[in-house]
């Protein structure tokens, strides 16, 4: 039998947010609005931010990840991301299909509805999180949103 983390390597983060400018994660998260626009990678980037908004909805109630400080950073680079994927892809979104229209307003409602700790902690590195190293749920995500 498989662990989730043997399946799905995508899961793991090898010395993240270990300084050295940062998570690698977040920074990637900057090449998703040099892609070159197409109608399928305008439709996989909708997909992805409805995904990577419902899992943050979603672990909004889960009490270690709310607080934590690797949910505030995903949540902002997410918002910031999809800020800037409608800016740039304004026109081609106007023209979209319905179910384009309709994963973005997904995404921008469940954005809008989520709430940040006031002082979020490293849930990891304060012993409050058992998740196994390299795994963070948030995290996770986000990286496959850089993928899609």
């Amino acid at each position: 039998m498989m662990f989730a983390a043997q399946a799905l390597p995508l899961l793991v983060f090898q010395g993240c947010c270990m300084g050295h400018g940062g998570c690698a994660v977040y920074q990637d998260l900057r090449s998703l609005n040099h892609r070159e626009d197409t109608p399928v990678n305008t439709m996989n980037q909708a997909r992805g931010f409805a995904y990577l908004f419902g899992v943050l909805k979603n672990q909004q109630a889960d009490p270690i990840c709310r607080s934590c400080n690797s949910f505030v950073k995903t949540l902002a680079a997410a918002r910031e991301s999809l800020t800037a994927f409608e800016a740039k892809n304004a026109e081609e979104i106007k023209s979209a299909s319905s179910e384009v229209t309709r994963l973005l307003i997904v995404a921008k409602n469940s954005s809008d509805m989520l709430e940040q700790a006031d002082n979020p902690l490293r849930q990891k590195k304060e012993g409050n999180c058992k998740l196994p190293e390299g795994v963070c749920f948030t995290k996770s995500s986000l990286a496959i949103l850089q993928k899609v």
